[in-house]
């Protein structure tokens, strides 16, 4: 199933135990797949294994693991590609939605992620947040900072 959806970023956030259990659970395993796989959906990591996301192209992500540290979601995405011009539109979701501190999160862009059912996915380290409009043009909102 193709999530590919221009102009929009979705974003998962959570909480691991370690960098290495983050870094497994996102990284990309090429090893088991054969030529074909790489053509069609299969999924390259237990991350897009999880939310049935098929193959995804990696460098169209912003992931990040802080350590033991867990922060806001908002203050994470701070630092994210093109952030300024979606954190407004994540930051009104937060308000409507309690989300815990985290310490890692995964932003896909020219992703549209639409779940089945929001509770097959309770379960998985990461959990969905949502789809938001962003602009290529934006800079992120850390470095907006910077020029002011």
């Amino acid at each position: 199933m193709s999530f590919k959806k221009e102009g929009f970023v979705a974003i998962w956030a959570g909480k691991f135990d370690s960098e290495d259990k983050y870094d497994s659970y996102i990284e990309e395993n090429y090893e088991d797949l054969e030529d074909e796989d790489l053509e069609d959906d299969s999924p390259l990591s237990d991350f897009a294994d999880d939310f049935n996301l098929g193959h995804y192209d990696s460098d169209f992500q912003d992931a990040a693991f802080n350590g033991e540290e867990y922060i806001s979601i908002l203050d994470f995405i701070k630092g994210a590609s093109y952030s300024s011009s979606f954190i407004k539109d994540v930051e009104i979701i937060s308000k409507t939605k309690t989300f815990d501190k985290v310490n890692a999160i995964v932003l896909i862009y020219d992703l549209s992620f639409k779940p089945d059912k929001i509770d097959e996915y309770l379960g998985f380290p990461l959990k969905f947040i949502g789809n938001f409009k962003y602009n290529k043009k934006s800079l992120s909102v850390l470095e907006e900072e910077e020029i002011v």
